[in-house]
């Protein structure tokens, strides 16, 4: 009540957040406003920070959603789903759009791909009536996440995944040139390589973005050495209070696993998984997510 500003006779929906302690009850008292704000006609999205926490609570409550008949208008997810979802809110996928783009249509491609940001541009800037036919109101389950480093000041970018022999050779071959020499390695004796010029003409129109990517990749094979876990023949990192093998540190992490694999800490399947050139195609600010709904509501155990 004290979050949907009930107070007396009067109910004022605004912005608010509530502390509510470990132990005290923060799931059920977002399943319990996210059935009475659907029921009057909003729709809802419940974001966490945690894709387990976040698939938890969906699946614990959905009984009473479906009992409600609300199910269709509460959404849990993380804050990169959110995300995901703005981007691909007219229907299309916007990762799958550009990567086809890039990998079908050589010809021309930075332009049609200007187009396309264009466009996306303008849906990103649009409120959340034009997003959506009913407003959506935004619930944050442990909102004091949201604004450490690694959201609030930081970015989402869906990224396209070049995955093949051609980019697995020439990774392989950068980690090995780089084992060796170090911070000596010269970034011209890796482009004029055969496995450079193979993996060009699998890509041909991303000649110029690969030989960029190439500097990422000698920093990152040169700083391989991080923290991680090693699980089930597999490289993965703490996510907050859980496990995660869906967290990628670029080529750090590329690099990890052909180290590990050496040491028959990682199987083939997973290191073969892992090899991938990643280019980044969109930058979406977790700061504009607030943007999106017309009221956000949040609780956490540290306000």
């Amino acid at each position: 009540m004290l979050l949907l500003g009930i107070v007396y006779d009067k109910e004022h929906l605004d912005n608010r957040l509530a502390q509510v302690g470990t132990g005290e009850g923060k799931s059920v008292v977002l399943a319990g406003l996210s059935s009475y704000l659907a029921l009057v006609g909003f729709k809802v999205r419940c974001a966490c920070y945690s894709a387990y926490l976040s698939g938890r609570d969906q699946a614990s409550f959905m009984p009473l959603f479906e009992r409600l008949g609300v199910e269709k208008e509460i959404k849990y997810g993380t804050f990169n789903q959110l995300c995901e979802d703005i981007l691909n809110s007219d229907g299309t996928n916007f990762k799958e759009e550009v990567t086809n783009m890039i990998l079908e249509k050589p010809k021309g491609v930075f332009d049609k791909l200007a187009d396309l940001v264009g466009v996306n541009r303008v849906k990103l800037n649009r409120g959340p009536n034009e997003i959506s036919t009913n407003p959506t109101i935004l619930v944050i389950d442990e909102v004091d996440v949201f604004f450490e480093d690694n959201f609030f000041g930081n970015s989402y970018c869906p990224a396209m995944k070049l995955r093949d022999p051609t980019a697995s050779n020439f990774l392989q071959y950068v980690f090995s040139e780089v084992s060796k020499h170090g911070d000596k390695i010269e970034i011209k004796t890796l482009l004029k390589s055969p496995d450079f010029k193979n993996l060009v003409n699998q890509y041909p129109s991303l000649e110029e973005l690969l030989e960029n990517q190439v500097h990422g990749m000698v920093a990152g094979a040169l700083a391989y050495k991080h923290d991680y876990f090693l699980i089930d023949k597999k490289l993965v990192y703490k996510d907050n209070d859980t496990i995660s093998p869906n967290i990628s540190y670029g080529y750090k992490t590329v690099f990890a696993n052909i180290y590990e694999h050496s040491r028959n800490n990682v199987s083939y399947d997973n290191l073969t998984e892992a090899l991938q050139i990643t280019l980044m195609i969109a930058e979406f600010s977790y700061a504009k997510l607030p943007n999106y709904f017309q009221t956000i509501l949040g609780v956490t155990g540290t306000l």
